[in-house]
């Protein structure tokens, strides 16, 4: 249970629950999952970095439903995006694939790995 009292407030002002379940080595509660739609979380048996034994990996799978939307929040605000109806997933399947992704069990800090993940994932998507 989170017991801080800003974060309380925070998470009721932003209309948000905690989704984390899992426990680290000290059985606690470190990393928050704050979250307005339903989640489920799993421990990830193959993380990308090393484990640190206070922040266990997890899994995060969310289901947004975007049908009802007519309008991205992004629409018109000058952000480029790909369009993926036009794309040879077949070429991107192929490029994925062929990147050795190994490098990324070198890092041990997941924000570092996170950000050599996408720049990987961009140059690729950038071809």
């Amino acid at each position: 249970m989170i017991r801080s009292g800003a974060v309380n407030d925070f998470m009721s002002f932003a209309n948000v629950t905690q989704k984390n379940t899992f426990k680290n080595a000290n059985n606690r509660l470190l990393d928050l999952i704050l979250s307005n739609v339903e989640c489920q979380l799993f421990r990830e048996d193959d993380p990308l970095v090393g484990v640190d034994e206070h922040h266990p990996p997890l899994l995060i799978d969310v289901v947004l439903n975007t049908a009802d939307r007519k309008h991205s929040k992004f629409e018109g605000c000058g952000l480029r995006g790909w369009n993926f109806r036009r794309a040879n997933f077949n070429l991107l399947y192929s490029m994925l694939a062929g990147v050795d992704w190994s490098f990324l069990e070198a890092y041990t800090d997941a924000e570092a790995a996170c950000d050599a993940f996408y720049g990987i994932l961009n140059s690729v998507l950038q071809r």
